[in-house]
């Protein structure tokens, strides 16, 4: 059975899961700090949408809220409750860019909405499991939960996953791989200048996530000599 937490898939959500927070970020800051407005005239058909967004205020909202977002992302706090919010800014992003203004770039942009968020959303499935409950029983948030103790006597017991050169050498090529088809683009396949705002979120996921996994060799090697030092 495939689980999250081993073997190259433990990378990999953690690549995505950089990958999409700076994703966030960028956008955010972009407008917040740098004043960076786009031009919703060149916008297609959602142009007098994202206007109209801009004028009443819900586009500087949600703005701001990909900054806290995006934050709650990077830093691995309320992982499940960011992607819940995170679900509905890319539902509109996706709706728009893939059914409203279904140009080239923006199908793009629409498809990698629904990959990064779903794929999120997937990889915690099992903090939302509790949410199809066909006839749910109300029960408010201080309520104790019922724990199965010896699942997590067998989480506590089960030894760390050693990360293996291959594991970085799939994350890297993941990683190149998707930036490849994010330049092509994002760049409306050449015709428009190259620029760190494009490419920065998955090369700079993947330097986070690099980093991540030689931390976590260290880790493994370190208990694997304790162990082997420590009598029996």
């Amino acid at each position: 059975m495939i689980k999250a937490q081993d073997g190259p898939w433990k990378y990999l959500i953690l690549w995505l899961r950089y990958y999409y927070a700076i994703h966030f970020l960028k956008s955010g800051i972009n407008f917040a700090v740098f004043g960076v407005v786009p031009d919703f005239s060149k916008a297609g058909a959602v142009g007098p949408y994202m206007h109209e967004m801009n004028v009443v205020g819900f586009y500087p909202l949600v703005k701001y809220m990909e900054i806290v977002l995006g934050s709650m992302l990077l830093l691995n706090v309320l992982v499940p409750v960011a992607l819940a919010f995170m679900a509905g800014i890319a539902f509109q992003i996706i709706y728009l860019n893939l059914f409203v203004s279904p140009h080239p770039r923006q199908l793009f942009t629409g498809t990698q909405e629904l990959l990064l968020c779903g794929l999120l959303i997937l990889a915690y499935g099992k903090s939302f499991v509790g949410l199809f409950q066909l006839r749910a029983k109300p029960g408010f948030l201080w309520q104790p939960q019922p724990s199965d103790g010896r699942a997590l006597l067998a989480a506590d017991s089960t030894p760390p996953y050693t990360v293996r050169s291959k594991d970085m050498f799939l994350i890297i090529a993941v990683a190149v791989v998707w930036t490849v088809v994010v330049i092509g683009f994002s760049t409306s396949m050449g015709s428009r200048p190259l620029r760190i705002y494009d490419w920065g979120p998955p090369v700079g996921a993947l330097l986070l996530t690099l980093i991540a996994m030689l931390i976590d060799r260290t880790g493994s090697a370190s208990q694997r000599m304790n162990r082997e030092v420590t009598p029996a």
